[in-house]
């Protein structure tokens, strides 16, 4: 019974030991005005780390295998990336080999939400999907899932300029035509210097 459970923790621990973390790990998430209105727009902001290790980021010889981020269906909103993924803190040493090795990637993507799009919290659910390099130069899949809470608020009311701009230019100066001779008037007729 005993070398049972001695042979079992002995897989448990070896199997523990196969399952690796993923090499980058999301640190930083700025979603601009913190918030998402209805029909609106925000910008969302994503950084990702490398945690002692590099992430491919492409080659002369295969320039296409950049990392990329899939956002899975929210419905009632839109997600598209403005640009593709920035690396940053690259590998000096991968230079001359002609392979560029980065430890940060950041992307910005734009979030919009339609107008029938409930109010509440959300959680876009997202994957990040890279080659991670080692010190000999092999390469292996990773993918790295994660979550942006995102907050719907209602959307913003329309001012009268924003709904009336002809309007609104006219009454301003009309307004102060209108109103500093009214303001002369009763000054007079109080009484009071003006």
């Amino acid at each position: 019974m005993k070398a049972l459970i001695l042979a079992t923790i002995v897989v448990a621990t070896a199997v523990h030991a196969q399952q690796s973390t993923p090499c980058l790990k999301l640190t930083k998430v700025k979603v601009d005005n913190h918030v998402l209105h209805q029909t609106d727009t925000t910008q969302l902001h994503l950084t990702f780390v490398g945690q002692h290790c590099y992430v491919f980021r492409g080659s002369l010889g295969r320039p296409n295998e950049w990392p990329f981020i899939d956002f899975k269906n929210v419905p009632g909103m839109v997600i598209e990336s403005t640009h593709g993924l920035d690396a940053s803190r690259l590998d000096q040493s991968s230079d001359g080999a002609k392979t560029f090795r980065a430890q940060e990637l950041s992307g910005t993507f734009n979030v919009t939400a339609v107008s029938g799009l409930e109010l509440g919290e959300y959680k876009i659910p997202g994957e990040i999907h890279y080659k991670v390099v080692d010190s000999q130069g092999t390469m292996s899949n990773e993918t790295l899932a994660f979550e942006i809470p995102l907050k719907v608020k209602e959307s913003k009311p329309e001012s009268f300029s924003d709904e009336h701009p002809v309007w609104a230019r006219i009454l301003l100066p009309l307004e102060i035509v209108a109103l500093f001779p009214l303001w002369i008037l009763a000054g007079l007729i109080s009484g009071e210097n003006c």
